[in-house]
């Protein structure tokens, strides 16, 4: 479901999508970026299976919305999708929490500073609070595509 360049092929996404008997499940392995999912959930795909969030968190790189996503059409949009690179030296002393659209625990008790020092200090912890923070960040795109589905 790429083309030459990677990137995620829509029209053929949509036509594997209308190939698929209902009452099958339509599994998109590997979509994983954000805005890709809302698309690919509005063609009808129902699971996806993806180490984005996992792998970004490890490797500083943490997801936050450019606002509170509220419709299938907010998660479609690429610039509701920002990337919050950690280690920049920006978020030295910057006492905001990683998204302020996000309730993980990660945003409700840390700092972007406090995740900022613990990269530096190489302390395994901050893996696992991007992890946490992100993985939120899906299950949230998750839930505002199901309630649209479900108004």
């Amino acid at each position: 479901m790429v083309d030459a360049e990677g990137n995620l092929d829509l029209d053929i996404s949509k036509y594997i999508a209308d190939l698929i008997p209902e009452g099958f499940i339509r599994f998109a392995l590997g979509v994983g970026a954000p805005a890709e999912i809302a698309h690919c959930f509005e063609m009808g795909w129902q699971i996806f299976d993806c180490t984005l969030p996992t792998r970004d968190g490890r490797h500083k790189r943490l997801y936050n919305f450019a606002q509170e996503p509220k419709s299938l059409a907010d998660l479609k949009d690429p610039k509701m999708h920002q990337f919050l690179y950690i280690n920049r030296e920006m978020y030295r002393r910057d006492e905001r929490p990683i998204s302020e659209y996000c309730d993980c625990p990660v945003c409700k008790n840390f700092s972007r500073a406090y995740l900022h020092h613990l990269f530096n200090i190489e302390d395994t912890s901050a893996l696992r609070l991007a992890t946490i923070h992100n993985l939120r960040t899906y299950t949230k795109l998750i839930e505002v595509l199901r309630d649209n589905k479900n108004s």
